[in-house]
């Protein structure tokens, strides 16, 4: 087996080579993306949620490129928090 980060092509439904082929470790912007698949699958159950905010971090893979356009393609828009700003994000206060 080959270790290393999978390839991500965002215009790809999968967005990753086969697992077979290498072994990524922790979250990689793929797994990400699949999340993100998704969960807008789920939203887009719901006209009324059309053109609403999704509100991240500044984590590196959730401002992606990849990340962005899909978000924006599928009619969201996404704000990112600045970075160190703990106060700003409601789960933080737990």
């Amino acid at each position: 087996m080959l270790l290393g980060k999978k390839y991500v092509d965002d215009n790809n439904e999968s967005n990753a080579q086969d697992s077979s082929e290498s072994i990524s470790k922790g979250t990689t912007t793929a797994h990400f993306i699949k999340f993100m698949n998704i969960l807008l699958c789920i939203l887009d159950l719901n006209e009324d949620l059309k053109e609403s905010y999704l509100v991240m971090d500044n984590c590196t893979i959730h401002r992606s490129k990849p990340m962005m356009r899909k978000i924006e393609s599928r009619g969201y828009k996404l704000i990112c928090l600045p970075p160190y700003s703990p106060e700003l994000n409601p789960i933080e206060q737990f």
